[in-house]
C-alpha cells in the first residue's frame, strides 16, 4: 500500500462544555482509513535493516469505508487480528490512522482496554475524575455524577483504594460505571466483557439496551453471533484489515458464520469435553473414527438453502467418511437458538442405528414440516455409538445454521415453537344457523389452518 498524502483526524463534540450544544447529527464515519504498524526486526539482521530504513510494516486495516448513522447498534464481527480492535482504538482517537480521515461526531465512550485511563497508584475516585477529564467531561459534571457512578460501581467501601489493589472484576465495574455514566453518545465496547461474571455481564446488557432506546450509537466486537443478534441491528465484518461484508446482522452473518465454519473443519477434531463446548460458541470434537465432511440443508426440490418455511419441508444431508468398517453408529442433530436448545434428535431412537462401511457415506435426516417459528437457528450434529453416546467420533458444536420464515397466518406461536391452529366461532344456543366450514356465511368465521 502507497504511504499516504496527508492524514486528517476530526473528533466532534469531545470537550462538550456546559454551554456548548451537542452537535447533531451523530455519526461515524471512516474515509479510506489505513493503518499500519512498524515491527521491530529482531536478530543479526536488526540494525542492518534500521540502517537502511526498511523495517517490516504490518497493516492492520486497509481502505475501510465506514458509515455509521445516529442510533445504530453494529457488532463488530471478524476472528483474532482481524482488525477489529484497531478500528474501535481509530474511532475512540486513542491511536490515528496511517492513511484517510475518521470522523466521529458526539460524546465517544469506549470500553476497550480495563486499564487504559487509569492510574494504578490513584484511588477510584481520583481516577473517576482523570477518566473524566481524558474523555472532554468538565470537572463539575463529574462531582454531579459521582455518587451515581460510585453506586453503579458498587465499589463504595473501596472507592479511596489504590486500583492497584482491586481485582480484575473491580476493575470492569468501574471502567464501565465511569464510561456509561458520562452520558455518551457513541458507545465503543470491545471483549472486555466477555470476562466478567454473569451478573456483571446482565447489568451490562441491560444498560446497553437502555442506551439502544435512547437513541446511542453503539459499535460492539463479540464472537458470537447469538449475543450479536440480540445485541444489535447491524454487522461489519473485518477481515485481515478489509471490510469483507456489512449490512443486517443476520445478512452478514450469513457470509461470516460459513467462513467461521470452513476454517474450523480444516482441523482434525479434538477430544470431546463438555465444559469445553458450553464455552465456546463453535468447535468440533471427537475420536476421528469417522469424520463429518460435509452439511448441506436442502429444500423440497433438493436444492441447497439456508431459509426455509415454516412448516415446509426440510432435508440435513451429512456426508462422512469411515476410516474403518464402524457398526452400530447414531446420528444426533440439536437445533439452537442463541439461548437455549429447541429440539434433540437421535435416530437410534426412531430405530436407525447403523453401520458405516470404511470410506464415503451420505446420510439424510428429512423432516416433514418445520415446527419453528421465524428466526436464526444454529445445528450441532455428532456421529456417535449408539450403545454409548459418550463416545463421539465427530461432532460439529454450532457450525451450522439455517433461517426460517413464517407467512402471516394465524397459529398460536410460542418464541420458538410454531403450533398451527384453527379457531371456530359460533353463536352461543343457535347451533342450527351455524354453517358448515368454510361455507363462509354469517355466524362463523373460521382462521387458519390445520
Amino acid at each position: 500500500m502507497p504511504p499516504a498524502a496527508g492524514i486528517t483526524i476530526r473528533i466532534y463534540g469531545l470537550s462538550n462544555s456546559a454551554n456548548e450544544p451537542r452537535r447533531a447529527p451523530r455519526m461515524i464515519h471512516l474515509d479510506h482509513v489505513a493503518k499500519h504498524y512498524v515491527l521491530k526486526p529482531q536478530g543479526a539482521s536488526a540494525l542492518l535493516q534500521r540502517l537502511r530504513h526498511r523495517l517490516p510494516i504490518h497493516w492492520a486495516l486497509r481502505d475501510v469505508n465506514l458509515h455509521i448513522p445516529e442510533g445504530q447498534s453494529v457488532a463488530l464481527l471478524g476472528i483474532n487480528g482481524s482488525g477489529k480492535s484497531t478500528l474501535l482504538r481509530l474511532i475512540n482517537g486513542i491511536t490515528p490512522p496511517s492513511r484517510g480521515s475518521v470522523r466521529v461526531a458526539g460524546r465517544v465512550g469506549g470500553l476497550l482496554d480495563l486499564t487504559a485511563g487509569l492510574h494504578l497508584d490513584l484511588n477510584g475516585i481520583e481516577n473517576i475524575y482523570l477518566q473524566g477529564a481524558l474523555i472532554g467531561i468538565p470537572r463539575s459534571e463529574i462531582t454531579a455524577r459521582l455518587d451515581d457512578i460510585i453506586a453503579f460501581a458498587e465499589l463504595a467501601p473501596f472507592i479511596h483504594t489504590p486500583v492497584r489493589h482491586y481485582s480484575w472484576g473491580m476493575l470492569m465495574r468501574l471502567a464501565f460505571a465511569i464510561t456509561l455514566r458520562c452520558d455518551p453518545d457513541v458507545m465503543l465496547i470491545d471483549e472486555v466483557l466477555a470476562v466478567g461474571d454473569g451478573y456483571f455481564q446482565w447489568k451490562c446488557m441491560r444498560e446497553i439496551e437502555k442506551m439502544k432506546a435512547a437513541g446511542k450509537t453503539i459499535v460492539f466486537v463479540t464472537h458470537l453471533p447469538g449475543l450479536a443478534e440480540a445485541m444489535c441491528s447491524h454487522a461489519i465484518w473485518l477481515d485481515d484489515g478489509v471490510v469483507r461484508a456489512t449490512g443486517t446482522v443476520t445478512d452478514v452473518l450469513g457470509e461470516y458464520q460459513p467462513f467461521v465454519h470452513r476454517a474450523v473443519t480444516e482441523f482434525d477434531p479434538i477430544a470431546f469435553n463438555p465444559r469445553l463446548g458450553a464455552l465456546l460458541s463453535a468447535y468440533r470434537a471427537g475420536t476421528g473414527k469417522v469424520v463429518l465432511s460435509k452439511i448441506r440443508f436442502l429444500d423440497a426440490e433438493a436444492r441447497e438453502t439456508l431459509v426455509f418455511q415454516s412448516g415446509g419441508p426440510m432435508e440435513i444431508e451429512v456426508s462422512v467418511v469411515a476410516k474403518s468398517a464402524v457398526e452400530n453408529v447414531t446420528l444426533c442433530i440439536v437445533v439452537h437458538t442463541a439461548g437455549q436448545a429447541v429440539s434433540e434428535m437421535y435416530s437410534s431412537e426412531h430405530g436407525r442405528a447403523f453401520d458405516l462401511p470404511e470410506g464415503p457415506s451420505v446420510l439424510r435426516w428429512r423432516i416433514p414440516s418445520v415446527p419453528l417459528h421465524g428466526e436464526t437457528y444454529y445445528i450441532s450434529i455428532g456421529l456417535m455409538d449408539a450403545n454409548d453416546l459418550t463416545h463421539i467420533y465427530d461432532s460439529h458444536i454450532r457450525l451450522h445454521s439455517f433461517t426460517v420464515t413464517e407467512e402471516n397466518t394465524f397459529g398460536w406461536s410460542s418464541r420458538v415453537l410454531r403450533l398451527p391452529a384453527r379457531l371456530e366461532a359460533a353463536p352461543v344456543g343457535q347451533p342450527d344457523t351455524a354453517p358448515t366450514p368454510g361455507s363462509g356465511g354469517p355466524g362463523l368465521n373460521q382462521i387458519g389452518k390445520e
